[in-house]
């Protein structure tokens, strides 16, 4: 196993600062909104949030690592999909989390084109932004990187469900592999799509999300 291959599980890690830990990407309004009530209807929910980041942050992943793309408008493009506060939020708040924390890692000279990128005025510091222009500008191969990506995902979406209350651990951690492998298979058979062929498909999250600021007693920011 190369050591390459080791920084990649690294950044993949629960415990690499990213804030990601605060964040439940539509879970928690969709469990308080009765979305889901069942194992079941939670997979369901799941499943089309996995498909949701196939359709809609996978394509602007892959064209991260274009270099022919203008960075001025595809992050201009993903600013424009947030389509809710908390969602923003989220993703501003994780962005700004994943460079520092990759900059202490491999220090700052290392991502000057991805600071460049992703100014703090106005804000575009993304989380997808900076995590697509900062894992190429490192090396890290794009295949592994949209592995890493929905790992991650799908990994802090049953994280926020267990602690949550609305499944057990060893219960998420057999939807998790179930929903990866459906993950893997559904990465390997997608069209090579850039940003500007994303598009979403998972309208009840959205109006789930858009609604966690009115969730009276809440765990998560989103």
């Amino acid at each position: 196993m190369s050591t390459g291959l080791l920084n990649w599980y690294h950044l993949a890690d629960s415990a690499f600062p990213t804030g990601g830990f605060a964040f439940s990407s539509g879970i928690e309004a969709s469990a308080k909104f009765g979305l889901f009530t069942s194992r079941r209807q939670f997979v369901e929910t799941l499943r089309s949030a996995m498909e949701q980041w196939i359709s809609y942050e996978i394509p602007f992943l892959k064209s991260c690592f274009n270099e022919e793309e203008d960075p001025v408008t595809l992050r201009d493009m993903y600013h424009a999909g947030m389509t809710s506060p908390p969602m923003l939020r989220g993703s501003l708040v994780q962005g700004r989390s994943m460079l520092r924390s990759l900059e202490h890692l491999v220090g700052a000279d290392a991502l000057a084109r991805t600071r460049e990128r992703v100014p703090r005025n106005p804000e575009r510091r993304h989380f997808l932004l900076v995590y697509g222009w900062g894992l190429a500008e490192l090396g890290m191969p794009l295949a592994e990187a949209q592995n890493c990506f929905m790992y991650i995902n799908v990994r802090d979406a049953i994280s926020s469900a267990i602690r949550l209350g609305c499944i057990g651990p060893m219960e998420g951690h057999q939807i998790q592999h179930q929903l990866l492998q459906e993950g893997e298979r559904l990465l390997s058979t997608s069209p090579e799509l850039d940003y500007r062929a994303a598009r979403r498909n998972a309208p009840a999250l959205e109006i789930a999300q858009a609604g966690h600021d009115r969730i009276y007693s809440k765990l998560f920011q989103s």
